[in-house]
């Protein structure tokens, strides 16, 4: 497994072992678009960036990824509850919920909007993940 798709594999994993989102969204956690048809709400997980940190002439160890999770619901009040889960479940965690040590997640932007055509509330959630790859 290349470093890409594992943090990836991370990010689910912390997802959906959070019980604040699972509550939520139990098991509609996607990776870059959601099935056609998904029952709302959902999340939908991309990366964004992936890239070693590098200092002087050697390697770290460390890479940083920055990932956009959109949080989808049917009202603008399910939605500020999903993201509310999202932030609680990253923002400021360390640990391994699967292949990578984690050094450190952090949030760096929140932004809500709504979709006309596809009838639907959002909110993007920008994360950069410190971890060891």
């Amino acid at each position: 497994r290349s470093c890409n798709v594992a943090i990836e594999a991370d990010i689910f994993a912390r997802l959906t072992a959070h019980a604040g989102t699972t509550a939520l969204v139990g098991t509609r956690v996607y990776p870059s678009i959601a099935p056609t048809g998904a029952t709302l709400p959902h999340l939908v997980y991309t990366r964004i960036t992936d890239s070693a940190v590098e200092a002087m002439q050697n390697s770290t160890g460390l890479r940083t990824a920055e990932f956009e999770i959109a949080c989808y619901a049917s009202s603008y009040t399910a939605t500020q509850a999903l993201t509310t889960q999202v932030q609680a479940a990253l923002n400021r965690y360390s640990g391994t919920p699967s292949v990578h040590l984690i050094q450190e997640i952090l949030i760096e932007s929140v932004d809500t909007d709504y979709d006309p055509d596809a009838e639907r509330h959002y909110s993007d959630v920008i994360i950069t993940v410190w971890y060891e790859g």
